[in-house]
C-alpha cells in the first residue's frame, strides 16, 4: 500500500510539473507573438525604394551637359521626407524635392555632372531621409547610398554620348 501511495504522489508531481511547463511554453509563444506585433509596428512608416542604386553612364564628350535622375518610390504607408542629399565631390550637384512624398508616389534625385575634366569618375551620393529602411539605426539618420560612374573623353567615338 505504501508503494502505491508513493507512486501516486510521484504521478501527481509529474503531472503538476508538466502542467507548469505547458504554461511556460504557452507564455513563451505569447511573448513571441507580442514581439512579432511590435516588429510589424516598427515597419509602419515611410520606406524608400530606388529604381536603381548604381548607374554607369559610359563615355561623354568633354564640355557637354550631363545629368542623371535616380527615381524612387515611397513604398511605405507614411509620407517620406528627404532632408538632405550629399555628394562626394563638387563635380556632382544634387537637387531633390523638399516636400513630403506621399505613400505610393514617386519622385527623383537629379544629379548634374561635371564634364570639364577628362577621365573616369565614380561618385557616391548619400540620400538622408526619414525612411525606416536606411542603413543607420536612428530614424533621423536614415541613409540610402547611390553610385554613379561616367568617363569624360575629348573625341566623339561610337560609345560617346553627344551633347543635347
Amino acid at each position: 500500500m505504501l508503494r502505491q501511495f508513493i507512486l501516486f504522489i510521484l504521478l501527481l508531481t509529474f503531472i503538476s510539473a508538466c502542467s507548469q511547463n505547458g504554461k511556460e511554453v504557452s507564455n513563451t509563444v505569447n511573448q513571441k507573438k507580442d514581439s512579432v506585433k511590435v516588429s510589424q509596428e516598427k515597419t509602419k512608416g515611410p520606406l524608400i525604394k530606388f529604381e536603381t542604386e548604381y548607374k554607369i553612364i559610359g563615355n561623354v564628350l568633354q564640355g557637354s551637359e550631363l545629368s542623371y535622375k535616380f527615381e524612387f518610390t515611397n513604398t511605405g504607408d507614411e509620407p517620406l521626407i528627404i532632408s538632405n542629399v550629399r555628394t562626394s565631390c563638387h563635380c556632382t550637384v544634387a537637387s531633390y524635392t523638399k516636400t513630403p512624398i506621399l505613400p505610393g508616389k514617386s519622385d527623383i534625385v537629379k544629379l548634374d555632372l561635371d564634364t570639364e575634366m577628362l577621365g573616369q569618375f565614380t561618385k557616391d551620393i548619400v540620400v538622408y531621409s526619414n525612411a525606416l529602411n536606411g542603413y543607420a539605426e536612428e530614424i533621423d539618420q536614415a541613409r540610402a547610398l547611390l553610385k554613379i560612374r561616367w568617363v569624360v573623353v575629348e573625341e566623339i567615338g561610337e560609345n560617346t554620348k553627344k551633347p543635347e
